[in-house]
């Protein structure tokens, strides 16, 4: 995508609305627009009770989940990428010792494969949503 953006601006070319991904349902400025309409008219009608209403409060009511799932994410991810080293240097360690069991070097390789396919799996699902 990037390539081609640059390719055709090389060339002279503009881009067009048709060069762009379309937009998720969800993600529409429209539907965006009704979840905080929705709970702004929540702090509104507390305004009648004598409570003073709260953009912060309808917003955070608004995008909690997204934004609380994306910290989630993030945490695991970075949790995987901290534990790379540790677990590369019990690696070396095994390399460099002789009277080990051949199955620990296994159970390490395991552990660093699999933190690495969940990092690039954490990190696509991060940025698509």
């Amino acid at each position: 995508l990037v390539d081609g953006a640059v390719e055709m601006d090389q060339q002279g070319g503009k881009l067009e609305r048709s060069d762009v991904y379309p937009l998720l349902e969800d993600s529409k400025p429209t539907v965006q627009l009704e979840r905080i309409r929705v709970e702004w008219a929540k702090e509104q009608k507390k305004k009648e009770m004598g409570e003073e209403p709260s953009l912060m409060r309808a917003l955070y009511k608004a995008y909690r989940w997204e934004v609380f799932g994306t910290f989630g994410i993030k945490f695991v991810y970075d949790c995987c990428v901290f534990s790379g080293p540790p677990v590369l240097n019990l690696m070396l360690s095994f390399l460099a010792s002789k009277d080990q069991p051949q199955s620990r070097g296994y159970v390490l390789a395991a552990i660093l494969l699999g933190t690495n396919l969940l990092q690039g799996f954490l990190l696509a699902h991060n940025f698509q949503r």
